[in-house]
């Protein structure tokens, strides 16, 4: 899968544990809601509220800066 990136995106990657409780509209809430170091704290409380009864692990990345094309790497 190929898809583009831009400068602002946030991706989340998480397992079911958090997955199972939020539809994807309700975890743009959350994340719309928070800085996103702080996001998954607040999405795994939330989890954990809702029965929180398998392991919870999240990663949000946030795309900063996007370059327009890879940059060569220098040879010595």
């Amino acid at each position: 899968m190929t898809m583009l990136v831009e400068t602002g995106d946030c991706f989340l990657l998480c397992s079911d544990g958090l997955s199972n409780y939020f539809s994807p509209e309700e975890v743009g809430v959350v994340l719309g809601k928070h800085f996103y170091g702080e996001a998954g704290s607040a999405l795994v409380g939330v989890a954990n509220e809702c029965g929180g009864d398998d392991n919870i692990t999240c990663v949000i990345v946030y795309v900063a800066n996007v370059l327009a094309a890879p940059v060569p790497a220098s040879t010595p």
